[in-house]
C-alpha cells in the first residue's frame, strides 16, 4: 500500500544520523580529482540531520521526518564553474514492512514535482527537483521542478514510483537563470514504522553503508548525477540498514566510505 503524506507531529530534535558520500564505482579511491560532481546522500529522521550536515539549531520541527519515518536527501557537490546537467536516483525497498512515502494527485497518481505546488501538507514525500537547498521553499515550488526523463535503473521510458520502488531519472529544465550548482536534486521518504515496532528498534538503529554488508537490509539505493564538464554519470551504491545499538557496528559497515564534507546548507 503507498503512504500518503500527512502533517507531521512537532518533536523534540537532537542530533544523530549519518551522512556518507563517494564517488560511484570507486569505493576504494575516493578523491576529488576524479570527477565533476560527487553524489552525497543524506539520511535524515525525527532525531535531527546527518552528524556531518550542518547544526539542528534554528530549524523547526517540520524540517524533521515525524516519527516513523526516514528521509534520504540527494545532493550533487561540484566543482567551480561546473554546471548540473541530469541524474537518476533509484531506491529499492527490500522489506516488505517497509514502504515509499508520496503525495497524490487527484488522480491517485504520485507526483514526483513540485510536491506543495501540488497540495502536499508535508515536506517529506517522494519527489525530485532542480539544485536548491535542503529546505528552500524553491526545492518544493513548480519552479525548482526538474524535467522527468523516466527511469535510471534499470531504464524505463517512465518514472517508476510505486510503494517499493522509486526509480526517477531527471534532468536539467532549460529555464534561463535557473539553478544548476551544488544543491538537493531528490529525496526519497520511507514510512519505517511498522519495520522498527516489528524489531523493536528506534529511528538512530537505521544507518546507510556499502551494500552487501551481513546486517538486516532496508532498501538499497543508487544514485548518479552528470554535469556540463563531465557528461559520465559519476554512481554512488548504498544499503539502508536496520542495526541495532551499539553504534560502533556502523563502522564496520562504513569502513570504505568518507564522511561527506559539510557544505551542505
Amino acid at each position: 500500500m503507498l503512504s500518503k503524506a500527512t502533517n507531521p507531529r512537532p518533536r523534540r530534535v537532537c542530533r544523530a544520523c549519518v551522512a556518507i558520500w563517494c564517488i560511484g564505482g570507486a569505493l576504494g579511491g575516493v578523491g576529488r580529482g576524479y570527477a565533476d560532481v560527487q553524489p552525497i546522500v543524506d539520511l535524515l529522521t525525527a532525531n535531527g540531520f546527518g552528524t556531518n550536515d550542518d547544526n539542528n539549531s534554528g530549524h523547526s520541527a517540520t524540517d524533521f521526518p515525524p516519527g516513523g519515518v526516514v528521509t534520504l536527501d540527494f545532493y550533487v557537490d561540484l566543482t567551480p564553474a561546473d554546471l548540473w546537467n541530469a541524474a537518476g536516483i533509484a531506491a529499492r525497498l527490500t522489506n516488505p514492512l517497509a514502504n515509499i512515502v508520496y503525495w497524490f494527485d487527484p488522480n491517485d497518481q504520485p507526483v514526483l514535482t513540485a510536491p506543495e505546488a501540488a497540495g502536499s501538507p508535508s515536506r517529506h514525500v517522494s519527489f525530485v527537483s532542480l539544485p536548491s537547498s535542503r529546505e528552500s521553499a524553491f526545492r518544493f515550488s513548480e519552479r525548482g521542478a526538474a524535467n522527468l526523463a523516466g527511469g535510471y535503473d534499470p531504464p524505463t521510458a517512465v518514472p517508476q514510483a510505486d510503494a517499493m520502488n522509486f526509480n526517477v531519472a531527471s534532468f536539467y529544465s532549460g529555464v534561463p537563470d535557473s539553478p544548476r550548482g551544488d544543491g538537493f536534486v531528490g529525496r526519497v521518504t520511507i514510512d519505517v514504522s511498522d519495520l522498527l515496532a516489528a524489531q523493536g528498534l528506534g529511528p538512530d538503529d537505521l544507518f546507510l553503508g556499502a551494500p552487501g554488508e551481513r546486517f538486516p537490509a532496508v532498501a538499497n539505493i543508487a544514485f548518479a548525477a552528470n554535469t556540463s564538464l563531465n557528461p559520465t554519470l559519476q554512481r554512488i551504491d548504498l544499503t539502508l540498514y536496520a542495526i541495532p545499538e551499539p553504534p560502533t557496528l556502523v563502522l564496520v559497515v562504513v569502513g570504505s566510505l568518507m564522511v561527506a564534507p559539510n557544505r551542505r546548507r
